[in-house]
């Protein structure tokens, strides 16, 4: 009765990216400084290529409304967020610098009209490519 489903398990998959996204970004804002995570599900790694430890560079289109991941030789670092564990998610995490990082708390603002000092994002559409990971940034509402 059950043969025609792909089943997934949920325990190895329980530390993905945020809410079950391929790729999340999370820009907090504390009282000594202001950092933006970014996480890619294991999923998401192996389709695109990715391994812990490579090195990746982050680009943004002009707008910051597409977000591209891209396998480089320096760079930020692709850790893996729960050790030991095969299938825990990659985060990396970047200071946010003004004038040189998108602002995604101005941008979480713009679109929900609630000030805070913590905006999720998480892929809409996505493009997978061998080194490559590119995605459209859509707010998760709270």
């Amino acid at each position: 009765m059950f043969d025609n489903i792909d089943f997934k398990s949920a325990v190895s998959n329980s530390r993905g990216a945020a809410s079950g996204s391929p790729v999340s970004i999370t820009h907090n804002k504390g009282e000594k400084k202001e950092e933006q995570t970014y996480k890619i599900s294991k999923e998401a790694m192996d389709k695109c290529n990715f391994g812990y430890r490579d090195k990746v560079d982050i680009q943004f289109s002009p707008d910051f409304k597409v977000c591209r991941i891209i396998k480089t030789s320096a760079g930020l670092t692709l850790s893996q967020q729960t050790a030991n564990n095969p299938h825990s998610s990659a985060v990396t995490r970047m200071l946010y610098k003004e004038n040189i990082h998108p602002d995604l708390l101005k941008m979480a603002f713009d679109e929900s009209g609630v000030e805070t000092n913590k905006a999720m994002f998480e892929n809409g559409d996505i493009d997978y490519k061998d080194g490559v990971l590119t995605f459209a940034l859509k707010l998760v509402k709270k």
